[in-house]
């Protein structure tokens, strides 16, 4: 029996339970990423020897107890994971190419076990949707990348990553960080 009543559905659409201890630690790998990179959405900071979750099979979080905290942190841990999935394609697509390997991390990550959580993904609103079609164009490039999508010095010159990082840092992670301000200032807005 779990000690929380939040769950993450699998693939096959089952039900996993997550215990407060899973929750704490996404939710503190996704507040490190958001204070390490907030404002910085081309030159991000994201080193695989600190992330080293399965982000990805959070973001179908939910519950089924409604506590004082559930929908912030339901909403926190979606929002975050989505952006972290967004960092590691991101990470990829900034390093000069060696070799067309599609993984990342000292555990090779492969984003084909990261397309099909995306794909299953149902964003909680228009807004995320809009990250996660960002997402899934930058995986697909990813998982189709030739030669003829880099230069002599191996960057990519077939795919702008520019709106992605800009819209990511703009409506995930500078947005967490405006409701917290708002939040703890009771929603007031400073007098002119």
């Amino acid at each position: 029996m779990s000690d929380s009543s939040f769950y993450r559905l699998s693939l096959e659409g089952k039900k996993v339970e997550l215990s407060y201890l899973e929750l704490h630690s996404i939710r503190k790998d996704i507040l490190l990423y958001f204070d390490e990179n907030v404002g910085e959405a081309l030159d991000l900071y994201l080193p695989f020897d600190v992330f080293k979750q399965e982000y990805w099979k959070y973001l179908s979080i939910d519950f089924d107890d409604h506590f004082g905290e559930s929908a912030s942190y339901k909403d926190l841990i979606e929002r975050g994971t989505l952006a972290l999935i967004n960092g590691i394609t991101l990470d990829i697509l900034y390093q000069p190419v060696a070799s067309m390997e599609t993984a990342w991390g000292e555990q090779k990550i492969s984003f084909d076990e990261i397309i099909p959580y995306v794909e299953a993904y149902r964003p909680s609103c228009q807004m995320l949707e809009n990250g996660k079609t960002l997402v899934l164009d930058a995986l697909n490039f990813i998982e189709q990348l030739t030669w003829n999508d880099v230069d002599e010095n191996g960057d990519i010159i077939s795919f702008d990553t520019s709106v992605q990082a800009v819209w990511f840092d703009e409506n995930i992670v500078q947005e967490y960080f405006r409701t917290v301000v708002n939040r703890s200032c009771g929603g007031q807005k400073d007098p002119e």
